[in-house]
C-alpha cells in the first residue's frame, strides 16, 4: 500500500514583512500485482495556518494530491487515495493570500473482463482569509476529483469522483475582499479490449455570502464536469456541473458575483455510439448598496465520438445561465448570462456525427437601480459535429428573448444575442432569433437585438431575425443586426435603427437567409420602425436572371413632430462569373405621406457608385423606375452594400421598398400580388399595429397604384 501523509503547518507573531508559507502532502502510490489487487494509494492531508501582526503581505498555500491505487494485472484496480487540503490566513498588518487545493487520487487499473479500474478519489478543500487592517483579502480553493483508473483486456474503466463544495470560501476585510471557488470532477477510465469507459464525475460549487463590511466583495465560483472515460464497445457518462453564486452586500458596499459552469464531455467508442454531453447551469444573483456586477456563464458538454456504420457521434447538452443585480442606493447595475450548446461529437468510419445542442433564453437576466442598468443575455447554439464519410451534425439553433421593465432607471441598456451553430458539409446551420424589448418611464432607452446564423458548406445556412424595440423612453434607440453565411466565405448582413424619443416607441428588424424562397412585396411599416432584410442567393424570382441577393428596406416616422432619422442597411458578398454585370433593380414602391428626406447609397466592390437623396416623390420614382448597372464582376468575392436614412418630422410618413441584384434586368414571373417577402412574417409579427394610411405605390411587376 501507499504510504499516507500529512502535513501541519502554523505560524503566528510577528513576521517579515513579507511571508509565504506553504504546506504539501502526497499520499504514496499502491503497488501493482499480476494476479492480485494491487496496493491501496495514500491518503493526504494538509493544514496550514499563518497569522501575523506584522507583515504587510502575508501569503499561505496548501496543498494535497491523494496516491495513486495499484494496478492489477488480472482482477480490479485498487482504491485511490482521498485528498483534504485547509488554508487560513489572518494579518492585522496588511494584506492577506490563502489558498487550497486538493486533488483525489488516481484509480488503479483493472484487467480482464469482468473487472474493472478502481474510481479516483475523493478531494476536499477549504480556504479563509482575514485583513484587520481593511487591506485586500483572498481566499481560493480548488478541488479535482480523481480520474477513475483504466481497464485493460476487457475491463470497464473506473468513475471518476464526484467534487462538491459548498462555502468553502470565506474571509474579512474592511477593504476589498476576493473569494473564489473552483470544483473540478474527475474524469471517467478509459476502457480498452471490449469494456465500457468510466463515468465523469459531477461538479457542484455553491457559494452564499452576505458580508457588510468590506467596501468591496467579489466572488467567483467555477464547476467543471468530468469527461466520460473512451471505451472500445462503450463510452462513459459525462459529468454534469452547476454553479451558484448568491452575493449580497450592505453598508454601501460594491459587489461582484460569477458563476461559470462547464459539462463534462461525453465518452468516446471505438465501435459504437458516443454519449451525449453534461448539462451545465450557472445562476449569480447579486445584491449590493452601490456599484453591482453579476454574470454568469453555461457550456454545456460536447458529446463523444462514434465509430462504425450505423452509429453516431453522441450529441452536445444544453446549458442554462441565468443572472440578476440589484442596486439599493442607485448605484450602477451590470448583469450579464451566456450559454454556450454543447457541441456534437464527430463520427469516423462511417458513423453519423451528433447535434450541437440548442440554446434557449428567456428573460434570463433581470435587474433594478435608480441609475444605470445594463442587461446582457447571450445564446449560443452548439456546432454540429464532423463525420469523415457519414452523416455531418446540425448546428443547434439558439434564441435569446427579453423583456425589461426599466421604469425605475434613468439610462438603460438592453442587448441581445443569438447564434446559430455551425455545421460542416452536410450537416444545417442552426437558426437564431433574437429580441430585445424595453419599456421605460421616461430616460434613456436603448435596445440592441443581434442575431447570426449557423454557417454550413453544402447543407441549409442558418436563418437569422432580430427584433429591438424601446418604448417610453425621452431618448435613446432601438438596433437590429442580422448576418448569415455559408463556407465559400459568401454572407449577407442586415442592420437596421431607429431613433427612441418623445414617448413614444422605436423599432428595429432585420432578416438573413440564404436560398431561400422570397415572393416581391415592398413591405408596410407602422409608427417608429426601422426594416431591413436581405436574402443572398435567393430562389422564386424566375428565370430570368441569375439572382445573387433579394432584400427590403421600410421606415415608419414615430415622433411628435421633431426631425428624427432612421436607417439601415444590407451587404452582400457573393461568387459571380467575371463576365456577369451586376443590375440593381427596385421591384416594389410604396410611401404615406411626404418627408423631408430619404437618402439611398450603394457600394460595389468598396467603391461607391450611387448616392442620391430625395425630398420629393416625382424625383425618387425616376430613380426606381429604372435599372442600376454597378459594375461588371470580379472573379472571386463580389461585395455590394446597400444604405438608407430617412428623415422626417411629418407625423404618418412612411416608406417601404424592395430590390434584387442580378446579373441582368429583373423579370417578374406571371404572378400578381404582393405578399411579404420569406422571413418577414416572424419579424412583422413582434411589431406594433400596421399603418392603415392609402399607400402609393410604385411597381416594376405590378405599375403604379393606390393600395
Amino acid at each position: 500500500n501507499g504510504g499516507s501523509a500529512s502535513s501541519d503547518m502554523t505560524k503566528s507573531g510577528a513576521v517579515n514583512m513579507v511571508e509565504t508559507a506553504n504546506s504539501s502532502a502526497y499520499g504514496g502510490s499502491g503497488g501493482y500485482s499480476t494476479d492480485a489487487l494491487g496496493g491501496l494509494g495514500g491518503d493526504a492531508s494538509s493544514s496550514l495556518v499563518l497569522s501575523s501582526s506584522s507583515g504587510s503581505y502575508n501569503s499561505g498555500n496548501s496543498k494535497a494530491l491523494g496516491g495513486t491505487g495499484g494496478g492489477s494485472g488480472s482482477g480490479n484496480g485498487q482504491v485511490a487515495g482521498n485528498a483534504a487540503a485547509g488554508s487560513a490566513v489572518t494579518n492585522d498588518a496588511g494584506a492577506a493570500y490563502s489558498s487550497a487545493t486538493a486533488n483525489g487520487g488516481t484509480g488503479g487499473y483493472g484487467s480482464g473482463v469482468g473487472n474493472q479500474g478502481a474510481d479516483g478519489g475523493t478531494a476536499s478543500a477549504t480556504s479563509s482569509a482575514s485583513s484587520t487592517s481593511g487591506d485586500y483579502a483572498s481566499a481560493s480553493a480548488t478541488q479535482n476529483g480523481g480520474n477513475g483508473g483504466n481497464g485493460y483486456d476487457g475491463a470497464g474503466g473506473g468513475n471518476g469522483a464526484a467534487s462538491s463544495m459548498t462555502n468553502a470560501v470565506s474571509g474579512s476585510t474592511t477593504g476589498y475582499l476576493d473569494l473564489d471557488q473552483y470544483a473540478r470532477g474527475g474524469s471517467g477510465g478509459n476502457a480498452y479490449g471490449g469494456g465500457t469507459g468510466g463515468d465523469g464525475g459531477t461538479a457542484t460549487s455553491t457559494v452564499t455570502t452576505v458580508n457588510g463590511t468590506s467596501n468591496y466583495l467579489d466572488v467567483q465560483t467555477r464547476a467543471t464536469g468530468g469527461s466520460g472515460g473512451y471505451g472500445d464497445q462503450q463510452g462513459g457518462l459525462a459529468g454534469d456541473a452547476s454553479a451558484v453564486a448568491d452575493v449580497t452586500a450592505s453598508g454601501a458596499a460594491n459587489a461582484t458575483g460569477s458563476a461559470n459552469a462547464n459539462g463534462g464531455s461525453g465518452g468516446s467508442s471505438g465501435a459504437g455510439n458516443g454519449l451525449d454531453g453534461g448539462a451545465a447551469v450557472a445562476s449569480s444573483n447579486v445584491a449590493g448598496d452601490g456599484y453591482v456586477q453579476s454574470y454568469s456563464n453555461a457550456s454545456g458538454g460536447a458529446g463523444g465520438y462514434g465509430d462504425g456504420i450505423g452509429n453516431h457521434g453522441g450529441n452536445g447538452h444544453a446549458a442554462t445561465a441565468t443572472a440578476s443585480g440589484a442596486s439599493s442606493n442607485g448605484g450602477d447595475v451590470y448583469v450579464s448570462a451566456t450559454q454556450f450548446g454543447g457541441s456534437g461529437g464527430d463520427g469516423y468510419n462511417g458513423a453519423a456525427a451528433g447535434n450541437g445542442a440548442h440554446s434557449l433564453m428567456n428573460n434570463a437576466v433581470s435587474g433594478s437601480t435608480s441609475g444605470y442598468l445594463s442587461l446582457d443575455q447571450s445564446a449560443y447554439g452548439g456546432a454540429g459535429g464532423y463525420s469523415d464519410i457519414g452523416t455531418d451534425g446540425n448546428g443547434g439553433n439558439a434564441t435569446s428573448s427579453l423583456t425589461v421593465n426599466g421604469n425605475l432607471a434613468t439610462y438603460v441598456d438592453v442587448r441581445t444575442t443569438a447564434s446559430g451553430g455551425g455545421s460542416y458539409d452536410s450537416g444545417n446551420g442552426g437558426n437564431a432569433v433574437s429580441h430585445a424589448t424595453l419599456q421605460m418611464n421616461g430616460g434613456a432607452g436603448f435596445a440592441t437585438a443581434t442575431a447570426s446564423g449557423g454557417s454550413s458548406n453544402t447543407g441549409s445556412i442558418g436563418a437569422a431575425d432580430a427584433f429591438a424595440s424601446v418604448a417610453g423612453a425621452n431618448s435613446g434607440q432601438a438596433s437590429a443586426s442580422s448576418v448569415s453565411s455559408y463556407g465559400s466565405g459568401s454572407n449577407v448582413t442586415s442592420n437596421a435603427s431607429a431613433p427612441a424619443g418623445s414617448g413614444g416607441t422605436a423599432s428595429a428588424a432585420t432578416h438573413t437567409s440564404v436560398g431561400t424562397s422570397v415572393t416581391p412585396g415592398a413591405p408596410s411599416v407602422g409608427a417608429g420602425e426601422a426594416l431591413a432584410s436581405a436574402v443572398l442567393m435567393p430562389t422564386g424570382l424566375g428565370s430570368g436572371a441569375t439572382y445573387y441577393g433579394y432584400g427590403a428596406f421600410g421606415a415608419g416616422y414615430g415622433g411628435a413632430g421633431e426631425s428624427l432619422t432612421y436607417s439601415g442597411f444590407s451587404s452582400f458578398d457573393f461568387l459571380a462569373l467575371p463576365t456577369d454585370g451586376i443590375y440593381l433593380d427596385v421591384l416594389n414602391f410604396s410611401t404615406t405621406g411626404s418627408f423631408d428626406s430619404l437618402s439611398l447609397n450603394v457600394s460595389f466592390g468598396g467603391s461607391g457608385v450611387i448616392s442620391q437623396t430625395f425630398s420629393d416623390l416625382t424625383t425618387l420614382l425616376a430613380f426606381i423606375s429604372v435599372d442600376h448597372f454597378l459594375g461588371d464582376a470580379v472573379d472571386g468575392l463580389n461585395r455590394v452594400v446597400f444604405s438608407y436614412s430617412f428623415t422626417s418630422s411629418l407625423v404618418g410618413s412612411a416608406f417601404g421598398f424592395d430590390y434584387v441584384l442580378a446579373n441582368g434586368p429583373y423579370v417578374p414571373p406571371p404572378v400578381d400580388g404582393v405578399p411579404l417577402p420569406f422571413g418577414w412574417v416572424l419579424l412583422m409579427s413582434a411589431l406594433a399595429a400596421l399603418s392603415g394610411a392609402k399607400l402609393l405605390q410604385r411597381g416594376r411587376n405590378g405599375g403604379e397604384k393606390l393600395a
